[in-house]
């Protein structure tokens, strides 16, 4: 049976996951994996998604596992887009929960450089907490709102920033092509978008609205399952998990229990 990978985002950790591994591990094979420098996995100093998606994979070869469903959280649906294009062989099916892309198609140094001018040290770890606040609802109690605000300031504030300034890099040069392997090498692609960004900030989609990082999935990957999940903030496995599950089941159902 197929193993179920939750992937977790930036400065975050498998914690995340809590309600669909108790959900889904009552169905198949379920793990929620920490990347290098989040939560109990140490820091490797090696500040790229192209790192992450490498120590992913060595963590799921030292378990034996030969194929797997990765489901994936806003940096996480690049580390496993990342994942897959090196491995697609052990790669049943992806899901994409709340991505984005954060740079035009460009040059991937000219929109690290940019990146981190826009991200100066000073400052980076207020930064940090008005990233985050903006990605909450109301669903979202005090508790949780706090544990991942305290959890984003445990990486060092130049490892953060790095690793953020990459991750822009990634989505100028690296996102379409990646998108193209997924679709070259057929592997199945399915999306749950809740929320978009612009100038003013970030909002929750309306049922039916799209957006141009939607647009350019289904413009490189045409078969690609796309879901809206509508009225949600940033974080809808944790704000909303029984709906979000609910949403999650077919894929899993289609990936995992066959």
């Amino acid at each position: 049976m197929t193993t179920l990978v939750f992937i977790h985002g930036f400065t975050c950790d498998g914690s995340d996951w809590a309600a669909q591994l108790s959900f889904f591990g009552r169905q198949c094979p379920v793990l929620a994996l920490d990347l290098p420098g989040h939560g109990n996995t140490p820091a490797d100093e090696r500040w790229s998604l192209e790192a992450l998606a490498e120590s992913m994979w060595q963590q799921l070869d030292a378990l034996g596992l030969e194929r797997v469903a990765l489901v994936g959280h806003s940096m996480g649906c690049r580390v496993i887009l990342e994942a897959a294009s090196h491995r697609p062989s052990a790669v049943a099916a992806l899901m994409l929960v709340d991505g984005s892309r954060n740079a035009p198609l460009g040059p991937r140094q000219e929109a690290q450089v940019k990146a981190l001018e826009m991200m100066r040290m000073d400052g980076f770890k207020q930064f940090l907490r008005e990233f985050f606040e903006a990605m909450f609802t109301d669903r979202m109690s005090a508790g949780q709102r706090r544990a991942i605000l305290e959890r984003s300031t445990r990486m060092r504030a130049e490892d953060a920033r790095a690793l953020r300034a990459n991750m822009m890099g990634w989505d100028a040069a690296v996102f379409e092509s990646a998108l193209k392997q997924v679709q070259r090498f057929a592997i199945p692609l399915s999306v749950i978008q809740t929320t978009r960004t612009d100038a003013s900030g970030r909002h929750a989609l309306k049922l039916g609205e799209t957006m141009p990082y939607l647009d350019t999935i289904a413009e490189h990957v045409p078969l690609a399952d796309i879901c809206v999940m509508p009225g949600e903030g940033h974080f809808p496995q944790i704000e909303s998990p029984e709906a979000f599950n609910q949403l999650l089941q077919g894929f899993v159902s289609r990936h995992c229990l066959t």
